[in-house]
């Protein structure tokens, strides 16, 4: 976007919002003059909203790849490898390695290995 201020095109996007109402917010910074702008993007009445990409369906996690019944699974198997559990639950073999270490949840590993 050019400048509003010098006119060159060397202004780049400093931050960028979608608001409640449905516009754009963006802020613009001139790297030639360091003038600073902001502009609303209207809404197009016609457009249709376009939905998320939906995922596979996995419980609410915080954040983790696995669930805690998940993890106490790896942590009661006993005949199975680091490999074979990976495969299992889809996460790398460190992350297996740290789930039975009691490194990861270890609210889990608390319950099922009291010391």
């Amino acid at each position: 976007m050019n400048c509003t201020d010098c006119g060159k095109f060397e202004a780049y996007i400093i931050e960028s919002r979608l608001r409640m109402d449905g516009r754009r917010y963006r802020r613009y910074s001139c790297e030639a003059c360091g003038n600073r702008w902001s502009t609303y993007q209207a809404v197009e009445p016609d457009a249709k909203p376009v939905a998320p990409r939906k995922l596979a369906y996995r419980p609410l996690t915080l954040g983790r790849a696995l669930t805690n019944w998940e993890a106490a699974e790896i942590l009661m198997s006993q005949g199975l490898s680091l490999r074979e559990l990976a495969a299992k639950y889809q996460i790398s073999r460190q992350a297996v390695q740290g789930i039975r270490a009691g490194k990861t949840y270890r609210e889990v590993y608390r319950v099922l290995n009291p010391h």
